[in-house]
């Protein structure tokens, strides 16, 4: 009788002390907590404009007509992308401003050139600018390699890794490699 109670009580032993995580995954962290608290001080990076890219830019102003004939409703290119492309030598073509230099300025500072020579035509200008095409690259052991759009030019690794469907069950979590290219270098 006491044989027969334990038999079910040991086969449920054994089967449950068996589950468990496998090895390779006891240790699996996201981006290993390897920083002193001085390095944990986070300082936003803006973002510089640079050749290439692809600006949106909004102009508004007390006189909505004299504003509107600052602003390009039709400034596409011939791939259907909106918006002005900065060229080889840094420069956009503003509607009636003409060549303006953009490439090593940030949105903010290209808005507040932009007010200033519009404030020659228009009273109480406002220019907002942003980058279009600002966009990362996940690719390796993740759900869905590929190409983000990052539309607020600002993304975490974490929020990276996320969007791209997570790491693979066999990609190497604490092995993260992270390319960045400023001023021409990798």
């Amino acid at each position: 009788m006491l044989v027969q109670k334990l038999i079910p009580a040991i086969a449920l032993i054994v089967l449950f002390s068996s589950c468990g995580v496998p090895k390779p995954f006891q240790k699996a962290l996201y981006l290993q907590d390897s920083v002193t608290e001085a390095e944990k001080v986070v300082t936003p990076k803006i973002a510089v404009i640079e050749f290439g890219d692809r600006l949106s830019i909004g102009i508004t102003a007390i006189n909505k007509e004299a504003a509107d004939a600052f602003n390009a409703s039709a400034a596409t290119s011939a791939s259907g992308a909106q918006g002005y492309l900065v060229d080889s030598a840094g420069n956009i073509q503003l509607l009636q401003l003409g060549l303006i230099h953009a490439a090593g300025l940030t949105p903010a500072q290209l808005e507040a050139n932009i007010e200033q020579q519009l404030a020659d035509y228009i009273k109480g200008p406002v220019v907002s600018v942003s980058i279009t095409n600002f966009k990362i690259s996940v690719f390796g052991e993740v759900g869905n390699p590929g190409v983000i759009n990052v539309p607020d030019g600002k993304i975490t690794i974490l929020q990276a890794i996320v969007q791209s469907g997570d790491v693979a069950m066999f990609g190497k979590r604490d092995n993260i490699l992270v390319i960045r290219e400023e001023n021409g270098k990798r």
